[in-house]
This record gives structure tokens, C-alpha cells and sequence, in this order.
């Protein structure tokens, strides 16, 4: 693999084969299973039209919801080699829904695919959680033939959103964006994995983001059930010992996610540290834009799975803003051994939403020795945090730049401007190189929303810092209006004592403050700090310090 491969080129279908070594035996043609619906033979609608109820209930009468469901737009929505998902509208409902089937021809095929499905159904069924999508009914049709109905989820998946970045990596925002779907989808994955269910088939395909936000993690058809106690444990009414989902010979799942242990076909080895490891992948998708098990050949990509071989992120994609950090979570979740990687969905969701939290996901910029990094009068659109190195800010006080402060690594500058939308107060200027985080406007709008308290609390201290700067900056000029005035006068019109030049100050002080137009006591704050001015107290009166 060489950095310099494209980018945006379609997935080989080398690295998305779903092996099913026990299907294999049936010497089916293509590289294996896919429960997926990647490839889903075309299925006419007349084969749907009409659907009988299925019980998977013995003793029980109840009508199902799939015998008055009946075809009236029969639109495939995607298709994979055991069956077809269609959009079917449910009139009783009065809704649309989605209807997984399986393909006849398959099925006469493959018998244990019909089992695999009515499992699919019986074990999504049973995972209550709001980012997994909701099974409606289970049925079968004319054939005797298994099929399903879900939720309809309206949008797209995570590999759209991955693919709608530029060549250099994702934005702030879509960065944002994808990692909230990936918390959701890990908080997901933790909650099967609490029922004793592995995912087994985790991949940007299989988790659904919907266009309100919702968050789906999808297609459960190569799910193992693990875990002991009836409180706990998802259970199945149909039997499929020796089918491709138990055999300890079947290698289910999607090879360029795939941890090494469940490539390799130890079923016992495979546990919820797999499906981190499959989220990890995700993860690594995200930040290369491709999978981390991609060889030349189905083959190589199997070996890569193995072998638990991945190249680093930054090694892989130099040429790609890549958080460090998150690099770092994804290789860790990609270990090769499960006792290095984090040990539940819940520990990767953490770090993830710590990474977010700490600003690491925003990008950083490089600013040479002496470079200008914002300018005093400017417009802002951004502020900063030094990473490293030193930065100094400067003002212009009585038509000479003046130095403000000096900052280091931990320090926040340039915030005022972007929350109050005005000009710059200072320009500020790289003393070393540096490395400074970049806050956008709008990616703090979205920390820090106008409807919040804390946004509120935030821009209300940002336009008191501003009307600060601004009493500040009206009493610098004061002062030096102030000087002059006095140095005119005392030039003018004082004696020598003690080889300066002095005169009384009371009634130059009232003078001032009526010509002002301020009170004496700002007078006398003007006064105070001034080097080329003094007041003697004690004598009453004040003093040129210098020529």
C-alpha cells in the first residue's frame, strides 16, 4: 500500500466480500454470503404482492399486520445475495415501511438462508434501543419463503457521509458530524453487546444516519448470540445448528473490517471486543477514506485480516489533516491482540466523546517567527489556542504599537471578536514558530448555540471585555491629551525649583476637568502612571519630569 493511492476510487470487491465458508461448501459462484443486501438480486413486486402471516408462536391465532400488507410501491432499496429490501406501504398503518425477504431461488439453494433471516428478525426484534432500527412484523410469502418488515429509515449511510468530504480529509463540522453518529452507533453496539449479542458485520454501510439526526445501526443477519441468564440473554424459536452463523468452520462478516480472530474462524475467540475492532475499522474509514484491510485480491485482504495488519492512519494518508489523537484511538481499537484494544464499545464511545469535548477534532495551523496572525482592526472569523510556542499581542496607543501580554501554549486569544462580530483589538504576532488550534465562528456557534445559557453567559462577557478595552483605550487617550495640555501650561507659565519646572495644581486640575468635559478625578487618573508629569502632594503642585 502506498500513500499515493486514490482516494476516491469504488471499494475492490476484494475488501467487502462477506465469507461464509460454510456456504462455500454449497459451491455457490460468488465470494460468499452477504447478509449485508451489498448486491441483492433483483425481486419482482408480484412476488411480494400478496403475504400470508408466519407464526413463530405455536398455540397462537392473532392476526398478523403482514397479512393485510400488500404492495403498492414495491421500490428495491438494496439487495444482497440471500434476499431483497424493498419500500412497501403497510394501509393498515397507514406507513411506510421496509421489507426484507428472502430471494426463492436462494432459498431452494441454500435452505439454511431461510433460517438465517427468521434469526435476523428474531434477534433485531429483541434489541430494544433507539439507535437500532425497530423490527414490525415477520411473515412469509406465497412460497413459504421468510421475509420481515422495519422501520423506514430516511436518509443516507455513514459511507456517504465519509465520502462527502475533499481529498484532504473532512471539515470540522463533518468530522463532528460523523464521530456523534459513530458515539451512537458504539452506545448501540454496547447494547446488544449487554444482551449477549455480537454484531459480527459492523461497517460504514450497516450503520444508517437518518435526516433528522437519527442514528441506526442496521442489518444484524451475521449476529452471534453469546452471554448466559434468561434476564440477559437474546434468545431464537428457530433452530440453525450447523448453519453458517454456528459452524465453528464459518467465517462471517465483512473481511476489510474484520478483527484477526474472526477472520481466522475461531468462533469461540470471537466476543464484544471483535466488534470494536470492526468499529475501529470505521473509525480508520473515516480518517483514510479507506477500510484497513484492503489487499489486491480477496485473498491478501483475508491474510491482512488475519494477521491484524493495518498502517498507521498518518503513515497511510500523510497528506491528510489527521487528528493525532484520534489516530491514536483507532489503532488502538484495530490491536491486533483484544486485550489491547479497548475492552467494551462503552471504553471507545468514551474516548471518542473525550476527544470531542477537549477540541482535539479541530484543525491546527503553523505560523513562522515573526509571521502576523490577526491584525488590529480586522474582521474575525476565528479565534485560537497556542498548542506550542510563544505569541505576543500589541496595540496602538498613542500612534505607537504597544505591547500587551505575552502568551504561551494553553492561552486563548482572538475570542472577543468572533463573539461580539467586531473588529480585532490587537494584532497579534508569532514571537517563535507556533502551532495554534483553530476555533471558526461557526464551529463555535456550534458549541455554544444562541438558545443555550452558557452561549448567552459567553457573548455577555465578550461585550463586557469589549466595552473594557474600549473605557481602557478612552482613558489611555485622556491621559495623553491630558500631558500635553499640562506640559503646554507648565512650559508656559511655571517657575524652576529644584531645576524643574512646577506649577499649582488645584486650579490647572479644575481647568482641565471643565475643558474635558470630566470630572477631577479622571483628571487626576490620567495623571497617574504618566512619566513625563508628577504631582507633589504635599507642595500642590505638579512637576515636568522631563525636557
Amino acid at each position: 500500500m502506498v500513500s499515493g493511492d486514490p482516494v476516491d476510487q469504488p471499494p475492490d470487491p476484494a475488501d467487502t466480500s462477506l465469507v461464509a465458508t460454510q456456504i462455500l461448501k454449497h459451491k455457490s459462484t460468488g465470494p460468499g454470503l452477504d447478509l449485508s443486501t451489498d448486491g441483492m438480486p433483483d425481486v419482482a413486486a408480484s412476488n411480494i404482492e400478496s403475504i400470508e402471516p408466519h407464526d413463530t408462536s405455536p398455540g397462537t391465532n392473532e392476526p398478523s399486520a403482514m397479512a393485510r400488507l400488500r404492495v403498492t410501491d414495491a421500490a428495491e432499496l438494496a439487495r444482497g445475495g440471500m434476499g431483497s429490501v424493498h419500500r412497501v406501504h403497510d394501509p393498515g398503518i397507514g406507513r411506510w415501511v421496509a421489507l426484507k425477504r428472502v430471494d426463492g431461488e436462494q432459498a431452494r439453494k441454500l435452505p439454511e438462508v431461510a433460517h438465517l433471516l427468521l434469526e435476523e428478525a428474531q434477534i433485531t426484534g429483541q434489541l430494544e434501543h433507539p439507535n437500532i432500527v425497530p423490527i414490525y412484523d415477520l411473515g412469509a410469502d406465497p412460497d413459504g419463503n421468510p421475509m420481515f418488515t422495519m422501520k423506514l429509515v430516511e436518509g443516507s449511510t455513514l459511507t456517504a457521509m465519509i465520502g462527502g468530504s475533499d481529498r484532504r480529509g473532512h471539515s470540522p463540522q463533518q468530522m463532528r458530524a460523523i464521530l456523534d453518529a459513530l458515539v451512537k452507533a458504539c452506545e448501540a453496539v454496547a447494547y446488544a453487546h449487554s444482551r449477549g449479542v455480537i454484531h459480527r458485520d459492523l461497517k460504514p454501510d450497516n450503520i444508517m444516519v437518518g435526516g433528522y439526526g437519527q442514528v441506526y445501526v442496521v442489518d444484524w443477519g451475521c449476529a452471534l448470540i453469546r452471554g448466559h441468564g434468561v434476564d440477559r440473554e437474546v434468545h431464537v424459536t428457530v433452530h440453525s445448528a450447523g448453519t453458517a452463523r454456528t459452524s465453528p468452520e464459518a467465517v462471517l462478516g465483512t473481511v476489510a473490517y474484520m478483527a484477526p480472530e474472526q477472520a481466522r474462524g475461531q468462533l469461540g475467540a470471537i466476543d464484544a471486543r471483535s466488534d470494536v475492532y470492526a468499529l475501529g475499522a470505521i473509525l480508520y474509514q473515516v480518517l483514510t477514506r479507506r477500510p484497513p484491510h484492503r489487499g489486491k485480491d480477496a485473498a491478501a485482504s483475508m491474510q491482512m485480516a488475519q494477521a491484524g495488519e493495518v498502517t498507521a492512519p498518518t503513515e497511510l494518508r500523510p497528506h491528510f489533516d489527521i487528528p493525532a489523537e484520534l489516530a491514536q484511538i483507532a489503532m488502538k481499537a484495530l490491536a491486533a491482540a483484544p486485550d489491547d484494544r479497548y475492552q467494551s464499545a462503552l471504553e471507545l464511545r468514551d474516548a471518542l466523546r473525550s476527544f470531542l469535548a477537549g477540541g482535539s477534532w479541530l484543525p491546527h495551523r503553523r505560523f513562522a517567527r515573526g509571521e502576523v496572525i490577526i491584525a488590529e482592526g480586522a474582521l474575525g472569523d476565528a479565534a485560537y489556542i497556542i498548542v506550542s510556542g510563544t505569541c505576543e499581542a500589541s496595540r496602538m496607543i498613542q500612534g505607537a504599537p504597544t505591547t500587551i501580554r505575552r502568551m504561551g501554549p494553553g492561552e486563548v486569544f482572538g475570542e472577543t471578536a468572533i463573539l461580539t462580530d467586531q473588529p480585532r483589538s490587537a494584532t497579534v504576532t508569532a514571537i517563535t514558530d507556533v502551532v495554534l488550534t483553530v476555533v471558526t465562528r461557526e464551529a463555535l456557534e456550534g458549541e455554544l448555540p444562541g438558545s443555550s445559557w452558557i452561549g448567552s453567559f459567553a457573548r455577555a462577557l465578550a461585550a463586557r471585555f469589549r466595552e473594557a478595552e474600549r473605557r481602557a483605550d478612552a482613558v489611555t487617550n485622556l491621559s495623553g491629551r491630558v500631558v500635553d495640555a499640562i506640559r503646554v501650561h507648565v512650559l508656559a507659565g511655571g517657575v524652576v525649583h529644584d531645576d524643574a519646572l512646577e506649577a499649582p495644581w488645584a486650579p490647572l486640575r479644575s481647568a482641565l476637568a471643565t475643558a474635558f468635559g470630566v470630572s477631577a478625578l479622571t483628571i487626576d487618573e490620567a495623571v497617574v502612571g504618566a512619566t513625563a508629569v508628577a504631582v507633589d502632594e504635599l507642595r500642590g503642585v505638579i512637576r515636568l519630569t522631563t525636557s
